[in-house]
C-alpha cells in the first residue's frame, strides 16, 4: 500500500483579497470556502486513485464535503481553528512517521518553509500553488499541473531534483534561500525558482521609463527591483517591492493598489501598465502579482501594456509565461516585446498556462 499525505493550509493566499504580502495573522472562521480550500477540493477531485494508494489527511472539516472522500484515508488529529504553522509541521512530522512517501500541499511559500523545518529532505513534496508568494521551485504552474506531476509520480514514471525554497524576509526586505527539499522533476508542469540579479542597467532603464511618461496617462507599476527603478526615477522615496503603485501626472497618487485601485485607473482606456517577468521563472502574470485577476486581465489590452526587464535578467529565459485566464489568449499574440534600455528592445515568446475558474 502507497501512502501518500495531502494537506491544504486553508489560510494560505487570503491576504490577496485585502491588498497583502501575507495572510499571516488574517482571522478566517470558514475554511470550507476559502480559495486554497476549493483549490485543494479541484485537485483531489481531479484525480482517480488507485486502490493501492492511502492517503494521509489532517483531521479538519474541510475534508468532509460530499462526494470528497471516495478513497482510503488515514486522519491525523489535532489540527485547531484557526490553523498554524505549528499544525502544519506536526503534521508532516506524524504523515511521514505514518510511512508517506509524498508530501503534496497546498499553499505557497510561507507553507513550504514549514515543511522544510518539519521534515527537510526526508521525502519529496509537490506543491500545489495556492498562496500568495510562490518563489519556490516545488510547485507546479496551476493546480491542474500539480495533478499530473503526481499522476506521473504514481505510475512511477518520475526523476527527483532538489528543489529551492524561497520566502520574502520582511525584516530584511529581501528574498532569502531557506534550504532545498526533494521534488520532481518536470520542465513542462513545474516553475523553475526565482533568481536575483545584479544589474548596472536598471537605473538607466528605470530613467528611460520615466523620461517617456505622458502626464494624460495613469501608470500602473508593478512590484519588484525593475519597477521600483522607474520610481526612483521619479524621485519617489521609501517605496517598497512588493505592491504595485498608480502614478498619474509623475506622482504616485496610490502607493498600495487594489484589484480596484487598478479597474479605476484602467476605466477610461488610457493608462499603461508597467510589469516585469520573474528572474528565472520568467513568469509575468500569475506569481507575486495577484492584483492582476481575472477581471483586470479581461480588461487589459496589449497595446496598453509595457514590459521591462534589465538584459541579464533575460539572457536565461527562452520564454514569458502568462499564468492567466484562456480568455485573453486571443488578444495577444505569440511574442511579447521588452523594453532592457533607452530604445532597446528584446522579443521574447509568450506562453500562457490558461487556469480553470473556481468551482
Amino acid at each position: 500500500m502507497r501512502k501518500i499525505a495531502f494537506f491544504i493550509n486553508p489560510r494560505a493566499g487570503e491576504g490577496k483579497k485585502l491588498g497583502l504580502k501575507s495572510s499571516d495573522d488574517i482571522p478566517q472562521a470558514d475554511y470550507s470556502e476559502s480559495e486554497s480550500t476549493i483549490i485543494g477540493r479541484n485537485f483531489v477531485s481531479s484525480i482517480t486513485f488507485p486502490e493501492s494508494v492511502h492517503l494521509i489527511m489532517p483531521d479538519f472539516e474541510i475534508y468532509k464535503s460530499d462526494g470528497f472522500m471516495q478513497f482510503p484515508y488515514t486522519l491525523v488529529k489535532g489540527w485547531n481553528n484557526p490553523s498554524s504553522s505549528a499544525d502544519t509541521k506536526n503534521f508532516a512530522k506524524k504523515a511521514i512517521s505514518e510511512g508517506a512517501e509524498l508530501l503534496v500541499f497546498v499553499g505557497g511559500d510561507g507553507t513550504a518553509r514549514d515543511l522544510l523545518d518539519a521534515v527537510g529532505h526526508a521525502v519529496p513534496v509537490i506543491g500545489v500553488p495556492a498562496g500568495i508568494k510562490m518563489y519556490s521551485s516545488v510547485f507546479a504552474y496551476t493546480w491542474m499541473d500539480a495533478v499530473k506531476e503526481l499522476e506521473f509520480f504514481l505510475s512511477n514514471s518520475v526523476k527527483f531534483e532538489d528543489k529551492e525554497i524561497l520566502d520574502y524576509d520582511f525584516k530584511e526586505d529581501r528574498l532569502k534561500l531557506f534550504g532545498e527539499m526533494s521534488g520532481i522533476q518536470s520542465k513542462t508542469y513545474n516553475q523553475d525558482p526565482k533568481q536575483v540579479f545584479a544589474s548596472t542597467d536598471i537605473s538607466s532603464l528605470g530613467y528611460g521609463i520615466a523620461a517617456d511618461m505622458s502626464s494624460e496617462i495613469s501608470y500602473i507599476i508593478g512590484p519588484g527591483s525593475t519597477c521600483n527603478s522607474i520610481l526612483e526615477a521619479l524621485g519617489v522615496p521609501g517605496t517598497d517591492l512588493l505592491n504595485f503603485k498608480i502614478v498619474k501626472n509623475r506622482r504616485v497618487v496610490k502607493s498600495r493598489a487594489g484589484e480596484e485601485d487598478i479597474l479605476a485607473a484602467m476605466k477610461d482606456g488610457n493608462y499603461r501598465l508597467i510589469i516585469s517577468p520573474i528572474g528565472g521563472m520568467g513568469i509575468l502574470v500569475g506569481r507575486g502579482n495577484y492584483e492582476l485577476s481575472d477581471r483586470v486581465l479581461t480588461e487589459l489590452r496589449p497595446e496598453n501594456l509595457i514590459i521591462v526587464a534589465t538584459r541579464e535578467k533575460m539572457i536565461p529565459i527562452n520564454e514569458i509565461i502568462m499564468i492567466a485566464p484562456v480568455a485573453i489568449s486571443d488578444r495577444f499574440g505569440q511574442y511579447v516585446r521588452i523594453s532592457v534600455g533607452i530604445d532597446e528592445f528584446v522579443i521574447k515568446k509568450l506562453k500562457i498556462i490558461a487556469t480553470s475558474r473556481r468551482n
